[in-house]
């Protein structure tokens, strides 16, 4: 059963002076909430028994909410955990909800227009965390292929004649344990960086 654990309620401060419009801050903050709903959804559906989860809601020094998710496999004996976090994030002129695997690998960027966000962004969102629910389950493998990897390189060098153990060694490490691709396909954030939202734009 997942856990959801909620740090802080993610809330509107302040409505844009011009009648019918949101300041960004509110178009943000209900975004991220779209975010959340949008998580507890999807790991419903593509999470079973064999999987846990714990999402908390928090905020950065900058006054923004973040949404950070632990994903695991029960499964794993070491149960190696995979944290998403979800924040608003600036690339160039574009505001928009950044996703990263940990706290430093960027995988998508959802830009947040106000036209079209209402509409566009549940949808958006889900394709965006099911990917990387994909991503992170993939790791999770990854992790425990290297382990085994591991564990049979040590027998095979005890076993190995003393003259091949160097080149058995090398060999293993370099096929199993440096072959992983975190390619994320279209959804990469190539070359452009994105930066953390100031509060006050």
């Amino acid at each position: 059963m997942a856990h959801v654990a909620t740090a802080h309620k993610v809330q509107s401060v302040r409505e844009d002076s011009r009648p019918g419009e949101q300041s960004l801050h509110s178009t943000v903050c209900q975004a991220m909430l779209a975010a959340r709903r949008a998580l507890k959804e999807v790991t419903k559906v593509q999470l079973g028994q064999s999987y846990y989860f714990e999402m908390e809601i928090e905020e950065e020094s900058h006054g923004w909410p973040v949404i950070r998710l632990t994903l695991a496999d029960r499964r794993s004996t070491t149960l190696e955990a995979v944290e998403l976090v979800i924040s608003p994030r600036r690339r160039g002129k574009q505001v928009g909800i950044a996703f990263f695997l940990g706290e430093d690998l960027p995988l998508s960027f959802v830009p947040l227009n106000a036209q079209i966000w209402v509409t566009r962004l549940p949808k958006m969102l889900k394709s965006s965390i099911s990917a990387l629910m994909k991503s992170s389950l993939e790791r999770i493998s990854i992790l425990e292929e290297a382990k085994i990897a591991v564990r049979e390189t040590q027998s095979r060098i005890e076993e190995a004649p003393i003259g091949r153990i160097q080149d058995t060694r090398h060999e293993a490490i370099e096929e199993n344990l440096f072959s992983e691709d975190l390619s994320t396909g279209e959804n990469v954030l190539e070359s452009q960086e994105t930066q953390p939202l100031p509060l006050e734009l």
